[in-house]
């Protein structure tokens, strides 16, 4: 894993929810790209928030897998009125 894939996911247009699996079988799910942060230079370590004022700070040798999420960003997109379509 490299940063430059974590920024490629994180800066995706448009973005899709994905999670960053660990060797120890943490996950960290991303929701939203403001969910983490990569730092601008080349170290071992980044940030997932989780909740506010509630962050892991994550070791990049750790990561094992990106695993994207469309489904969670189609159900983002719905509509008011639950069935999955567009409220008009």
């Amino acid at each position: 894993m490299t940063f430059e894939t974590l920024r490629k996911a994180r800066d995706a247009e448009p973005f899709v929810p994905f999670s960053v699996s660990l060797a120890d079988g943490r996950r960290f799910l991303v929701p939203e790209p403001g969910y983490l942060f990569v730092p601008p230079v080349a170290a071992r370590i980044f940030l997932v928030y989780e909740a506010p004022n509630e962050y892991s700070s994550v070791d990049l040798l750790l990561v094992t897998s990106l695993d994207f999420h469309p489904a969670k960003m189609q159900r983002r997109r719905r509509g008011s009125n639950g069935n999955g379509r567009k409220a008009e």
